[in-house]
């Protein structure tokens, strides 16, 4: 397990699983978790993130599994809506947009990327941002976004935090 968000009601785990793909388990007895689904993805499963209803999952894929968009409304079913892969495909974090229609990709070597996710089945790319690094290129591994989803905030590898103007 790499990371893991919790439901609204706290009824169940949604876990970023590396090769597993996604796991949804139920911990509304947390002393007996139990599997309600898995779904593979392409890649490595290395984080999660919900929609703020709670009805679609955001899976940051690494190795070229690029950001999978996932259905869980009926979390014992759940289905890629879509998916959006940068030309690296390295997600390893994301992070949603106050409105929800935005995702920002911290995508290893290539910086920042930002995509419309209004529509779940078709992302597209709005802009990438590869930074001046210290290292010879980018290393972004996580992304935060202001309330007011203005400014980026960057884990890079080798640069310590990265603030960006989005």
């Amino acid at each position: 397990a790499h990371d893991v968000v919790l439901s609204a009601d706290n009824t169940k785990a949604y876990v970023a699983s590396g090769s597993n793909g996604l796991k949804i388990v139920s911990i509304s007895d947390p002393n007996n978790p139990s599997l309600i689904a898995t779904i593979n993805t392409p890649g490595y499963a290395n984080g999660v993130i919900l929609s703020g209803d709670g009805n679609t999952a955001y899976v940051s894929d690494t190795t070229a599994g690029g950001l999978q968009i996932i259905n869980v409304s009926n979390p014992s079913s759940p289905s890629i809506l879509g998916s959006y892969n940068s030309n690296y495909g390295s997600d390893w974090d994301t992070a949603i947009s106050p409105d929800g229609n935005k995702a920002f990709i911290a995508d290893s070597d290539q910086g920042l990327q930002i995509v419309d996710i209004s529509d779940p089945s078709n992302p597209t790319s709005i802009r990438s941002y590869t930074y001046a690094s210290n290292w010879s290129k980018p290393s972004a591994l996580g992304v935060a976004i202001s309330p007011d989803g203005n400014t980026a905030y960057i884990a890079g590898q080798h640069d310590g935090l990265v603030v960006i103007d989005v």
